[in-house]
């Protein structure tokens, strides 16, 4: 993506479920309760991070391996 606003804009909401881990890119000004309420997520756990950061724990995992 190129455009520079959109990237700043987009945020990556990380739910985590019982079994599961839903990763989701949403705009940087989503409400999370609300937008929990309308998926039906029954989260333990949520994380709303840049796309920057997410890039970078991304990054991370794939040295990993």
């Amino acid at each position: 993506m190129n455009n520079n606003l959109t990237a700043d804009a987009e945020r990556v909401l990380i739910v985590y479920l019982n079994n599961d881990i839903v990763v989701e890119n949403v705009p940087g000004e989503v409400d999370v309760d609300s937008y929990l309420d309308e998926q039906d997520y029954d989260a333990r756990q949520v994380e709303l991070i840049s796309m920057g950061e997410f890039n970078e724990r991304l990054d991370q995992m794939l040295l990993q391996y």
